[in-house]
């Protein structure tokens, strides 16, 4: 059996405060009643952001969101992910992040993977000419993975461009996706 799969506490708190921002109050809490025990309370009592917490607290809550507020519309997941990841980079690397090359961030964003997650497979991205990436994701555990978790990748692709001035961002799925564990994406900007 191998290591636990684990993330850092920060991508959850983000992703719970935005959801809060996102859905009504009653929608919250059916969220929340659906939840394991466990699991709703680190929602109502968010964790560290340094703090290590097991990969499946994250999927439960997706599955409890499309259940009980979004359903499968993978747009509103997409951007519950663009509004997550913009609270954590404008808060990690807010004063600097407009002055680096899209290219570079979107890299480094892909080596972050290594820093904020544990046994959760690999995440790489590579130049495909001057305002194109190809970033792919492999390894991931299967418990993590859905068609809802890559639309909120795809929405935490777009926020990252997003907050380097960006603009007429686009995130294409070049293959994988749905429940396998990895995907292919080509993020663009001009």
């Amino acid at each position: 059996m191998g290591a636990a799969a684990e993330s850092k506490g920060s991508g959850f708190t983000s992703a719970v405060t935005i959801l809060r921002k996102m859905l009504p109050i009653d929608a919250l809490e059916h969220v929340l009643a659906s939840l394991s025990e466990e699991t709703a309370q680190l929602v109502l009592h968010p964790p560290l952001p340094v703090a290590w917490i097991p990969v499946h607290h994250f999927p439960e809550l997706v599955r409890a969101v499309r259940a009980h507020a979004f359903g499968g519309d993978e747009v509103k997941f997409e951007e519950w992910g663009r509004q997550a990841i913009l609270v954590d980079v404008r808060t990690i690397y807010k004063m600097f992040i407009r002055f680096l090359s899209p290219q570079f961030v979107i890299e480094r964003g892909a080596k972050l993977w290594q820093t904020y997650t544990r046994n959760q497979g690999n995440v790489r991205a590579e130049a495909e000419g001057p305002s194109a990436a190809l970033v792919t994701y492999d390894g991931l555990p299967p418990e993590l993975v859905s068609p809802e978790f890559w639309a909120y990748q795809r929405g935490v692709l777009l926020g990252i461009m997003e907050a380097t001035g960006m603009k007429q961002i686009a995130v294409e799925t070049l293959g994988g996706g749905a429940t396998s564990p990895g995907a292919r994406f080509r993020v663009s900007w001009k």
